[in-house]
């Protein structure tokens, strides 16, 4: 990731973040994926890139349901679903369909 910055590749530090960002989700490691994955949300955001800002937005939903946020993950992934559906993205509609369901079923279970 060094390197891309030091050269001012943003494409690629952004998706160096991104990769990051989800290997520390899988790892469970929920403030440093977060850290990671706000920032490459911020410069997709910049760039314009809405198949990268809803893939960050997603992955930023799975890690507050993982935190039990069930309320802010549910925010999260309503913007990924649009932003997945208005570009005619069918798989990412589909995760964030399902992330959604799982946020649903667990804020039931804490009313």
């Amino acid at each position: 990731m060094a390197q891309y910055t030091a050269n001012g590749h943003l494409q690629g530090r952004t998706e160096c973040l991104q990769s990051l960002g989800d290997i520390l989700r899988m790892e469970q490691k929920c403030s440093q994926a977060r850290e990671k994955l706000e920032d490459a949300l911020a410069q997709f955001t910049i760039n314009g890139d809405q198949q990268g800002r809803a893939g960050r937005l997603w992955s930023l939903g799975d890690i507050l349901c993982m935190e039990h946020k069930y309320s802010e993950a549910r925010d999260m992934l309503q913007e990924a679903l649009a932003l997945y559906t208005a570009n005619g993205q069918g798989e990412g509609r589909m995760y964030c369909l399902q992330s959604l369901q799982k946020v649903e079923t667990s804020l039931k279970r804490t009313h």
